[in-house]
Order: structure tokens, then sequence, then C-alpha cells
């Protein structure tokens, strides 16, 4: 099994399903296309007027068609954080205020550079690559004091950064959010076969559980930015009661990923 490039094809009109239908036979001429791969989309799976109803209305046989194994991935991992919708929204707005302003951008620029900072900017989201969100928050988190301190400079109202709740999930959310950017690397690169991805979602499936007990136990060795925050953090050091409640809270969503991850993945 081999992967190739066979033909990249501009639609300067319209995308519907009948376009990219008509744009992938002229494409391949007579040659006999099975089986089909897509992202999911309306204008692929429609039932109507998808992309794949075209071909099984055009062909005599029934189509086998699969959907793409890193979108699916990409999908169990937006699936698993939509409780941290709030926290993600908060992020994106208080990066997009340092970053998409040039003023704003220089002086945070000097601010990392005078306490020596590891990094020199922060990293902007890209809606598209939906994992770039990965990405984001670890460099969020790892620049988190010099933004408070920013914010606090420019008089900007953002509660959430001394917020105790909001930031313990927001350390949640970043160290399970890298563990998903790790698997979709993993599933990328030339000369991936569909059988080896399978087996790589498989083993992260049972790392899931791992992570789920990791939890439970409270040990948080795969979840280092929540661990050091709940370490360092004077509001919940002497409160065992909280830390249970907070395990429980985030095992149970970890659960809820590795089930989302059976069902799609059978």
């Amino acid at each position: 099994m081999r992967e190739e490039l066979v033909k990249l094809v501009f639609l300067p009109k319209r995308t519907q399903g009948i376009d990219t239908y008509n744009a992938v036979v002229e494409a391949f001429f007579s040659q006999d296309i099975r089986p089909i791969t897509s992202d999911g989309a309306l204008s692929m799976m429609g039932a109507t007027s998808g992309v794949i109803q075209f071909f099984v209305k055009e062909t005599k046989y029934q189509d086998i068609q699969f959907h793409c194994i890193i979108h699916q991935e990409a999908l169990c991992a937006r699936e698993s954080s939509k409780k941290f919708y709030d926290v993600l929204k908060d992020v994106t707005k208080m990066v997009n205020y340092i970053m998409a302003h040039a003023v704003n951008f220089r002086q945070f620029q000097g601010l990392l550079e005078e306490v020596q900072a590891q990094f020199n900017c922060l990293l902007m989201y890209n809606n598209v690559w939906w994992l770039s969100r990965g990405q984001v928050l670890e460099r969020f988190v790892a620049c988190l004091d010099e933004i408070r301190l920013f914010m606090n400079k420019k008089r900007q109202e953002y509660p959430q950064l001394t917020d105790m709740a909001w930031l313990i999930n927001l350390m949640f959310i970043t160290d399970f959010i890298l563990h998903f950017n790790v698997l979709n690397k993993q599933l990328q690169g030339v000369g991936k076969t569909a059988e080896r991805m399978f087996y790589d979602i498989k083993i992260f499936e049972r790392k899931l559980q791992v992570f789920e007990r990791d939890l439970e136990s409270g040990q948080l060795k795969y979840f280092p930015n929540l661990k050091m925050h709940l370490e360092n953090s004077t509001t919940f050091a002497d409160n065992p009661t909280s830390h249970q409640e907070i395990y429980k809270e985030f095992s149970s969503i970890v659960a809820a990923a590795k089930v989302n991850f059976s069902n799609r993945f059978l």
C-alpha cells in the first residue's frame, strides 16, 4: 500500500457535492475508484447530494465508504473539550488582544525579554487546524505570569487570570489536548497505512485508561501543568476533599473520551 498525490483541482465557483464529484471523475477519467475516504463534511457525506452518494448512483456497486481516521480523531478531541469552551474562548480572546495589535505585540515582547521568559511571543489559534489549540494553550500557560502582569498594566479586566476554578480547568485541558496532539502527529506522515493508524488509535484508547487511573489516584503523572498548579495553590493545599472532587470530575471526562473513541473506532 502506498500514498500518492494524483492531482490538485481548483473549484472556482462552488464546492457542492456535484462539483467535487465532477472534478474527481474528470481527474480519474475511466479509472475504477473504490473505496472512498472523506472528511465527513456534509458536501461529502450528504444523504442526497453528497459526493459519496453521486458515486453510489453512478456506479453499479455499493461504494465502501471510510471516514478519514485523522478527522475522526480531531472530532474526538473537540468533543472532549466541549465542557471547556468558555476557557478556550477566554484564552483566544486574550491572545488576540495581545497578538493582533502591533503596539500590544511589541510591548508584550519587550516584557518577555525584560523578564527573560522562555518564549518571545504567544501563538495564535488557527481554526482550520483545530489541534493547533494545544500549542496555543501550552504557550499561554508557559507565559501566564507575564500575561497577568501585562493585562494589569493595560488595565484589562480579566478576572479569570486569578480565578482558581478557571485556572484549574485551563491546566487540565492544556495537558489533555496535548495528548491528542501527540496522537495526531503519529497519524500523519508519508507511508502511514490504515492498519498502522488504527493500531495507533487503539493504543491511545489504552492510554486513556491510564490517564483515567492517573487522575483517580491523584498522581497526575500525565498532567504536569495541572499537578504543578495544584501543588503551588494555597487554596487547595490543605483541602484533600477539593482535590478528590477535581480528580473525579476530570477522570470522568477522560472516561467519556475513551467511550467516544471506542464508538468511533470499532
